[in-house]
């Protein structure tokens, strides 16, 4: 048990003592071994190991210090010799209770005695203290010096063994032999090392070098030489070494063929008299073949063929080559016949050779017969590829037929149709040979039959961009289609940046396919490599795309020849049969959303059922004229469709089918127009019939269903910006463009494959100086147009020659026109303000438009604007929509009265919010009512569009006047401002502004941008009739001239004026301040209220009267007024000083000692100066601050 005591970390406070603690301590260690005075030999003095123990348990952690020195005398006690030795051999804290003194350590030499001792120091992670009841006691061992404990190492035969070889890999096993000799520890062999290398030749040791056995890899034929070091180690390291080398040979062995074949004799046909056999090989050469990898592969490389007619030549003969895999065989008369064939076969190393025979029997009967024998030829090959291209309104850009190829103009969000065109013709031979009891010369009759074949078409993009689609704009992103006639839409060209030209290739291929051919009438694929290219140029048709088509495949139709020989006995003649094979078509139309629903001007295809119908072909040879027995054969061939479209009750309103309406597929194009103006949609009505082409046998007709569908007038419509949206300088509006279509008496949203490019006009725009009232100044302020469009991510700008100017302003060009660069169902445009008055109008169109107030609704297809309808967008407060148009311009900001003020009004100081004044020209502000003329010389509009102040952008309050004030050197206002603010809440506003806000101090304009037709009207005219901008004050400290003048105003006359007629309001400082200090007033409050006083006679406020001390003068009326000279000598006895005034008056009624009664100014005891004079005091109804009357009122 130990106490302890803890300590407070960074406190050094004692917490608590006499603790008592369950300690831990560590056992006195005891010795093991070496043994006290053991002698230890020179071999195990190179690897000693040192061992102890504690008396008790063992702990974890423990932390022992290990202490040797050396003991001279050798009889010296050892526990003296570690107290007497102050630099031992070794010292070494050791974790644990074992330690191995390796050779590294310092040296323990023969002869010498040393001693050992373990010291108990604690454990690991405490702090380690030494005690000498935790110390062993010390025990000594001595080092022999004999010599007889040295290992002697032997080694004897080595040798080497290849033990595998596969084919270039070979595994040798290696035998050491060897030991160690010596006292106990050295007995046996220790350990044997060995260690393989390649000494010379193309060879490399793969895998351990190091072990009995290694693998060898040769890189290729040759010998090789390889060496095994073998190394006895003995236990004291003492070790002994040999080698030995195996020398090898790696060779490759030649490979041949081996042959093996079986032949087999098969009669193939029989016509007539003629037979014809083949020889079937079966087997053949396997195996490789070569002096060296890399073999080559056996095969065949020729067999020789031998036919005989070995039994039966004169029934029988061959003719022709008797040494081809097939023979003809002429029959000369009747009965056996027997034929042999024979293959030699060579195979590919041209050393092994084998042969087979086989033999046929077969029988021949010669008679009085017709004999016939068909043929079947696919020649000339099937021809196919394109043959036209159109564009809206069936006009040809391409043309095999009208030999047409060139540039061709399409608007950008129109579509070419792609035509392909293919024939195959095949035909059948058949002969009709008499035999020779017939006819003696064997004249055949011979005919050739034509067959119908049926081809069809495969579309893919291979290169570059463009969509094959199936109604209007989808499917979307798909690059290959099937028919023969495919709507293809171009890619996006941009607008040339620099240059004249932008241009995209698309390749695309075309596969021509024999539908129906089997066998020897089936023909190869025909492929057609056709590019086009759509080039787009710079102002010159920007909307527009010109398209060059050019294809590589030169297709030329034509029916092949037929020939005809019917000379002979046995006449060739053929019939068809097997009709009504053809079945009900049927349409299907396009896998799209809304594919019954169609607008103006759209393309779709519509695609028939495919079916095929075979007939069949009776071929007969007749030899009756000569009693010959008949004979023929019959076959069935597929016959060629043909498809035939009809628009049911068509009047020529209803469309038209683009290229013909022939074909499988056919693409039909809605009215670009409707027929009526009050005709919203359309009903069509499409039927397809099926028939045979002619040329075989033709079936019964068959008529479709009626596929029905609707065209529907289209619209464009313009979202209106948002309630809450002002323009600004250098913010922006985004307003979305979209489709409608007109169904059951409403607009609707587009259908799901409507898709035009939107194009956008800015009309009516603001040219207002400057961006608001008072910035920039009158010599940087530029009229531009306030709201342009800009180039975007998704659209473009450009430019009509109709356009109104300027287009090019302050060398900036200001865009009226955008377009989406691809066709869409909705776009959006974002419209940039650069001014804090911004408006116009912005309209959108589906088609090309050239401009101009009378162009609404663009090119054909028509797409009807679409405004919104007003009540669809109230005026928060109620007011009608001022004009209807024709078009679907919004306003810009939303403004349906058009007064040039967003409808929402805007927030203006303190947050309060001003609705939309109804008149942007009225001037017509009643707080403060001051001398009962509204107004603060600033008009709605202006007072919307706003003024900077200080540096900030402030859309003012149209319910309060406003008065500007340039405080050059930063008098306090706070007096002047409390004065303008009534008991009931109505105030002015008093803004301070920098110099270069009102020009300059000797222009002060504060609505020097102003636009003269939203400008107040007045009665003060100016130039041309129009009233004079509004005027703010220039308020400065100066020096006075005069003794005990406070401040001045410098004005037209020298007399109270509204700030249009005030050039400045001068303060004089030193002048206060030497009032204050010999009238004791407190000099900030005196310096507010001079500076107040000063300024209120810059809104037209005089003093209450005319004289220092006299009745009803300077000193007379409300002693509150700040307008009221105060503190003046002779001093009135109980008001010293007097107190100093903070407010405009509302009567004209001494307060005070002004309302003594007697009231006499010379009178010390009834000294008062009554009330204000006539049309003096009521000071807070005097003010004036517009400039738009003239004489102003003057008292």
């Amino acid at each position: 048990m130990r106490k302890a005591i803890f300590f407070m970390f960074m406190t050094w406070q004692l917490l608590a003592a006499n603790i008592s603690l369950q300690a831990q301590s560590i056992d006195l260690p005891v010795l093991i071994r070496p043994q006290n005075k053991q002698v230890v030999t020179k071999l195990q003095a190179r690897n000693l190991v040192f061992s102890w123990q504690p008396s008790m348990k063992t702990l974890p952690g423990a932390l022992y210090l290990f202490r040797l020195v050396e003991v001279n005398p050798t009889d010296r006690e050892p526990g003296d010799a570690m107290e007497s030795t102050s630099v031992p051999l070794l010292e070494k804290t050791i974790l644990g209770t074992t330690f191995l003194y390796t050779p590294d350590l310092p040296a323990l030499s023969p002869g010498k005695t040393y001693a050992w001792q373990i010291s108990a120091i604690g454990l690991r992670g405490q702090k380690p203290a030494l005690d000498s009841k935790t110390t062993s006691e010390a025990y000594t061992f001595s080092i022999d010096s004999g010599y007889y404990d040295y290992c002697t190492c032997s080694v004897g035969n080595t040798s080497i063994q290849r033990t595998s070889k596969s084919p270039n890999f070979f595994t040798y096993q290696g035998t050491v032999q060897g030991g160690c000799s010596g006292d106990y520890y050295c007995q046996g062999t220790n350990r044997i090392e060995y260690l393989w290398r390649v000494v010379s030749g193309a060879a490399n040791i793969e895998g351990p070098d190091n072990g009995p056995t290694v693998n060898v890899a040769t890189a290729g034929p040759g010998t090789f030489t390889i060496e095994l070091k073998g190394t006895v180690v003995c236990n004291d390291s003492n070790n002994c070494s040999t080698t030995t080398t195996y020398t090898d040979t790696f060779a490759y062995e030649p490979k041949t063929c081996d042959c093996n074949v079986d032949v087999d004799c098969k009669k193939v046909i029989g016509q007539g008299n003629l037979r014809t056999f083949e020889g079937v090989l079966n087997g053949g050469c396997t195996g490789v073949h070569g002096m060296a990898p890399p073999y080559d592969t056996c095969g065949i490389q020729n067999v020789t063929w031998f036919w005989q007619v070995i039994e039966g030549g004169d029934v029988a003969e061959i003719e022709g080559a008797d040494n081809q895999q097939t023979v003809n065989v002429k029959i000369k008369g009747t009965g056996p016949y027997q034929m042999r064939v024979q293959a030699d076969v060579t195979c590919s190393d041209g050393s092994k050779t084998c042969n087979s025979f086989d033999y046929c029997f077969d029988t021949a009967r010669v008679e009085k017969k017709c004999t016939f024998v068909y043929s079947e030829s696919n020649q000339p090959a099937m021809v196919g590829g394109l043959y036209k291209v159109l564009k809206s309104g069936d006009l040809a850009m391409f043309s095999k037929e009208q030999n047409v190829s060139g540039n061709n103009k399409i608007r950008r969000d129109d579509y070419i149709a792609l035509f392909a065109k293919g024939e195959d013709f095949d035909k059948v031979t058949f002969e009709c040979t008499p035999s020779y009891q017939c006819d003696e010369a064997q004249k055949k009759g011979t005919k050739d039959v034509l067959l119908a074949g049926k081809v069809r078409f495969e579309w893919e993009i291979q290169n570059g961009e463009g969509n094959f689609v199936k109604l209007g704009a989808l499917p979307a992103n798909v690059s290959s289609d099937v028919g023969d006639r495919v709507i293809f839409q171009p890619p996006y060209v941009p607008l040339p940046e620099n240059g004249q030209k932008n241009s995209k290739t698309t390749t695309i291929f075309l596969r021509t396919i024999d539908e129906t051919g089997t066998g020897q009438l089936l023909d190869q694929n025909t492929y057609d490599n056709i590019t086009i290219t759509t080039s787009r140029f710079k102002n010159s048709d920007e909307d527009y795309y010109t398209i060059e088509v050019q294809n590589t495949n030169q297709t030329y139709f034509a029916k092949p020849n037929l020939q005809e020989d019917n000379n002979g006995v046995c006449k060739a003649t053929y019939s068809w049969d097997k009709p009504n094979d053809l079945k009900r078509p049927t349409i299907k139309l396009p896998p799209v959303p809304d594919n019954n629903k169609m607008v103006l001007g759209q393309w779709m295809v519509l695609e028939a059922n495919n079916q095929n119908e075979t007939d069949e072909l009776k071929m007969v040879c007749d030899g009756k004229q000569t009693q010959c027995e008949e004979d023929g054969g019959k076959k069935e061939y597929p016959d060629n469709i043909e498809w035939t479209w009809t628009i049911q009750n068509d009047d020529g309103t209803k469309g038209r089918f683009i290229g013909g309406k022939t074909g499988r597929y056919v693409i039909y194009e809605a009215p670009d127009r409707m027929p009526l103006p009050r005709i919203n949609e359309l009903s069509v009505d499409i039927v397809v019939s099926v028939k045979n082409t002619g040329v075989q046998k033709n079936d019964v007709t068959f008529t479709s269903s009626p596929i029905s569908f609707k065209i529907f007038k289209p619209g464009v419509q313009l979202q209106y910006p948002p309630l809450t949206w002002l323009p600004e300088d250098g913010n922006s509006v985004s307003l979305k463009s979209s489709l409608l279509y007109f169904e059951n008496g409403m607009w609707k949203p587009a259908l799901a494959h409507m898709s035009r490019i939107h194009f956008f006009e800015l009309l009516n725009v603001s040219k207002e100086k400057g961006i608001c009232l008072n910035d920039p100044l009158p010599r940087r302020a530029r009229q531009c147009r306030d709201l342009l469009l800009k180039k975007e991510g998704h659209t473009e700008v450009f430019e009509r020659s109709k356009d109104p100017g300027p287009f090019n302003c302050n060398n900036k060009k200001y865009y009226v026109h955008a377009r989406s660069q691809k066709p869409a169902k909705e776009e959006t445009v974002k419209v940039n303000s650069e001014d804090f008055g911004s408006y116009g109008f912005l309209r959108s169109f589906a088609n090309i438009n050239q401009g101009g107030k009378d162009s609404i609704k663009g090119e054909t297809p028509v797409y009807e604007p679409v405004p919104i309808p007003a009540n669809k967008l109230p005026h928060p407060l109620g007011r009608a929509k001022k004009t209807i148009y024709s078009d679907n311009r919004v306003t810009i900001p939303r403004d349906v009265d058009e007064n040039h003020i967003a409808d929402n009004g805007w927030t203006t100081l303190g947050g309060a919010r001003i609705p939309d004044p109804q008149n942007p020209k009225v001037d017509n502000d009643n707080q403060l009512p001051g001398d009962g003329f509204n107004g603060d010389g600033l008009s709605n509009y202006e007072e919307y569009r706003g003024f900077y102040v200080s540096g900030s952008h402030l859309r003012t309050n149209i319910n309060n006047k406003d008065l500007f004030v340039h405080n050059s050197d930063g008098a306090n206002l706070i007096t002047f401002q409390s004065v303008l603010l009534s008991p009931a809440g109505e105030r002015v506003y008093v803004h301070e502004i920098y110099e270069e806000e009102y020009i300059s101090n000797a222009r002060r304009e504060i609505n020097f941008n102003c636009n003269p037709d939203l400008h107040p009207d007045g009665t003060n005219a100016g130039a041309a009739g129009t009233a004079p901008v509004q005027k703010g004050l220039f308020l400065r400290n100066a020096i006075a001239v005069v003794v005990g003048l406070n401040g001045n105003i410098e004005s037209r006359n020298n007399r109270p004026a509204p700030p249009n007629w005030v050039q400045r309001v001068n303060i004089y400082p030193a002048n206060i301040t030497a009032f204050c200090l010999r009238m004791g007033l407190n000099l900030p409050t005196k310096l507010n209220q001079v500076t107040a006083h000063e300024l209120c006679h810059a809104i037209n406020i005089y003093h209450h009267g005319r004289g220092v001390n006299v009745l009803n003068g300077l000193r007379s009326g409300d002693m509150r007024c700040i307008m009221r000279y105060d503190n003046r000598l002779p001093t009135v006895p109980g008001f010293i000083p007097e107190p100093i005034g903070n407010i405009l008056c509302d009567s004209n009624l001494g307060t005070g000692y002004n309302a003594r009664i007697p009231c006499s100014p010379l009178v010390p005891a009834s000294r008062c100066f009554g009330n204000a004079d006539v049309n003096r005091g009521f000071c807070i109804r005097k003010i004036r601050v517009s400039c738009t009357q003239f004489p102003y009122p003057q008292y």
